[in-house]
């Protein structure tokens, strides 16, 4: 039990020594913000780089896929009116008739006509993908394929249509 009291006592004799050590509080710096610490002024964002244009030739061959495409789509229209009477034609009749494999036939000319018209979409879908890469403004792009895809989803609604009536 000695040792016990031995080292309390040891131990109280450590810490009042370990007091006397601490002064007073105007001799350490305060911990609050400090003026030069504070945020003050605004700062603006750096400006965007504008986008490289485009370049001629891709320009020359966006107006060349929209002018394919417009063309693949009057070429549609005007293969849809025979297609549509040779579809009325067939309605009713069996598989093997001859009005059926005409209006087949026809089917086939109109949906390559609309696969051309596609093809000219992914063609501006690559040419997008290019500028974007190049990080070049794609905006003239964009409103091309809008353009194909409004012709394409045309194309999509009439083939529906006529599809619908050679199957019913």
């Amino acid at each position: 039990m000695n040792s016990f009291k031995a080292a309390f006592a040891l131990f109280g004799l450590a810490c009042t020594a370990l007091a006397g050590c601490a002064g007073s509080s105007d001799d350490y710096p305060s911990l609050a913000i400090r003026d030069a610490e504070r945020v003050t002024g605004s700062l603006s964002p750096a400006s965007q780089p504008s986008a490289p244009a485009l370049s001629a030739q891709t320009i020359e061959s966006i107006d060349a896929a929209l002018l394919s495409a417009q063309s693949m789509h009057a070429r549609f229209l005007d293969a849809r009116p025979q297609a549509a009477a040779l579809v009325d034609a067939a309605r009713g009749s069996g598989p093997e008739s001859d009005n059926r494999a005409k209006a087949l036939i026809a089917m086939a000319d109109l949906t390559s006509l609309h696969s051309e018209t596609a093809i000219t979409l992914a063609e501006l879908d690559r040419m997008e993908v290019e500028a974007a890469t190049e990080f070049a403004s794609v905006d003239t792009i964009r409103s091309a394929q809008i353009e194909v895809k409004k012709l394409v989803s045309d194309q999509d609604l009439i083939l529906d249509a006529l599809w619908s009536e050679i199957d019913g």
